[in-house]
């Protein structure tokens, strides 16, 4: 939660109507690093050494050749949250310290690596000074668990269900106000491993048993190179769905985007999602979802394993790049009927998981022939490829499914945003790309 990534150039800059409350009692600008729970966060020198501030709670800006360390979730967080009430004046509250088992986050409980260091108690004195000064809490956001991993802490689910309950009593929170978690990652070293599902099931274990308590995925979560800490990406992420929980346990649900296709997908979905922060869910495997028939396989696959909602808004998807590759001189691996069929099949199978989504098909993109040299075990041409196009359209269209005619938008860049010889594409590529996705979600989304 606290944050140790590098913090970008957008994280510096003061947001509107946003502040930070330091455990000195002074409101500032809500400029990353707004957690200083440890030394190592803050700003520092090229040859590493830290700046220090006259005022250690201030924030000191990196000059040239410097840097800061410490990117959060909360930001993210009241930057939604302010979009969403432009009239409300955000207050982040920042108590998180790295590093602490359960035990430190009860009333008189202690820091293991700070003697002097009352989790709880300093969360409670910071929280309430704010609602002595008229401010309401809204959520509560809370990710903690990996030292309890470590030791399997007996009991740890009994014990997150009481801090909860601790802090809605000694806050005087009504049991509506959300209390919201983020899972452990899927890239920690053995010693974490180890207890990894224990406490996340703990967590899903308090939001059947409490009210307002909501956890969020972070499986797919990336690391910062040392297989613990979040990255910048994944912590804004992280706050996104945070606020998505917070909205939905509000009674306000945003809706859920699903982007299905192959590694052209992978490409852009990451541009879409972070384009939709706030306006959506933008959810997709993190696997290349490959041909038709692995498509129509996995759905419930993906569904099940990624906890996506029956509600989902939208499914994007795409096939038909690996189904007319020619393999070994034999012809295409899917053969056309059969291709035909498969787009039948997997329209059924989305609108039988995902009722109440509205689907959109988007056409595969067109290959540079000439990079595929003869012979070769496999290549592509495009006239295969507008072929295949050809058929999904002709079965979905007469079902009054959307179609996102990404092989139009492409065949109209141009050749240097391919970033190889064949059919990948350049940063530059894949946002044109993204771009007319984004264009086809909000037209069906009526965003």
């Amino acid at each position: 939660m606290s944050g140790r990534d590098r913090v970008p150039p957008e994280d510096l800059l003061p947001l509107p109507g946003v502040s930070v409350l330091g455990k000195d009692g002074v409101w500032r600008d809500a400029i990353e690093p707004i957690t200083k729970d440890r030394p190592f966060v803050g700003t520092f020198a090229a040859d590493g050494t830290k700046r220090v501030s006259p005022d250690p709670w201030d924030n000191i800006l990196p000059g040239d050749g410097e840097y800061a360390k410490g990117v959060g979730p909360g930001r993210t967080f009241a930057r939604l949250l302010r979009d969403d009430h432009p009239d409300w004046e955000i207050g982040l509250l920042p108590a998180s310290v790295g590093g602490t088992p359960i035990s430190a986050w009860v009333a008189g409980g202690v820091d293991p690596s700070d003697p002097v260091c009352h989790p709880y108690d300093e969360a409670i004195a910071l929280a309430r000074k704010a609602q002595a000064e008229g401010g309401e809490i809204v959520a509560i956001l809370w990710h903690q668990g990996e030292s309890d991993a470590c030791t399997r802490t007996a009991g740890y689910a009994e014990k997150l269900q009481d801090v909860i309950r601790n802090f809605r009593r000694d806050l005087s929170l009504d049991d509506s106000v959300p209390f919201l978690m983020g899972e452990l990652a899927t890239f920690y070293d053995f010693r974490i491993r180890v207890g990894l599902a224990d406490v996340n099931a703990a967590m899903y274990a308090a939001a059947d048993a409490l009210p307002a308590v909501a956890v969020v995925p972070c499986g797919d979560f990336g690391h910062k190179g040392d297989c613990l800490h979040f990255d910048v990406a994944s912590q804004h992420l992280f706050g996104a769905r945070l606020y998505s929980a917070y909205r939905r346990l509000c009674g306000r649900p945003l809706p859920q985007v699903v982007l299905l296709g192959d590694s052209i997908r992978i490409g852009y979905c990451r541009y879409v999602r972070e384009a939709l922060f706030g306006q959506a869910d933008v959810l997709f495997p993190s696997e290349n979802c490959a041909y038709a028939q692995r498509v129509l396989r996995s759905i419930d696959l993906w569904k099940n394993g990624q906890k996506w909602r029956d509600d989902i808004a939208l499914v994007h998807w795409n096939a038909g790049l690996w189904d007319c590759l020619h393999l070994d001189g034999e012809g295409p691996l899917t053969p056309l009927p059969i291709y035909r069929e498969f787009i039948a099949r997997i329209d059924r199978r989305l609108h039988h998981y995902f009722p109440d989504a509205k689907l959109v098909f988007a056409t595969s993109t067109p290959v540079i022939e000439a990079g595929y040299t003869e012979p070769s075990h496999y290549f592509r041409h495009n006239a295969d490829i507008e072929a295949y196009n050809a058929a999904a359209r002709e079965v979905l269209e007469p079902l009054g499914e959307g179609i996102d005619d990404l092989y139009a938008v492409m065949a109209e860049a141009p050749a240097a945003e391919h970033s190889d010889a064949t059919h990948w594409y350049t940063p530059a590529g894949t946002r044109r790309i993204g771009e007319a996705v984004l264009r086809s979600i909000r037209g069906a989304l009526g965003a």
